[in-house]
């Protein structure tokens, strides 16, 4: 079962958080060999995905023998990202894959987007 952390990132800047994976005696997770993945919708029914995140184009960086998966999103990542009102709430999960293709969603929450005014 996904653990439940709600993320709030400001609209064109740096935004970097850790998520440590760990095993039920505390000690970090390998997670040699697999890759990650997160993505960002409106809503969990919505098929359009407003941000991707992944070890491929580099946003999550898997520090495989400590057991943490860095999600980095540059300014760009958000700052052209539409919407109105003062922020978007949005939903997200993070999902490892083995090798092997054992996929295992880790984390979801909600995914609030502050809108920036400085451009």
């Amino acid at each position: 079962m996904a653990v439940t952390k709600n993320l709030t990132v400001d609209q064109g800047s740096t935004y970097v958080h850790n998520f440590t994976v760990q095993e039920s005696n505390g000690d970090a997770t390998d997670l040699t060999n697999y890759s990650a993945r997160l993505q960002v919708r409106r809503s969990y029914d919505n098929s359009n995905v407003i941000l991707e995140a992944t070890n491929v184009n580099n946003k999550i960086n898997v520090d495989a023998s400590n057991g943490i998966l860095r999600l980095t999103l540059l300014p760009a990542d958000t700052s052209n990202i539409g919407f109105t009102g003062a922020n978007l709430e949005a939903v997200y999960d993070l999902e490892i894959e083995s090798i092997a293709g054992v996929v295992t969603r880790l984390i979801e929450g909600s995914f609030t987007i502050d809108r920036e005014v400085t451009r």
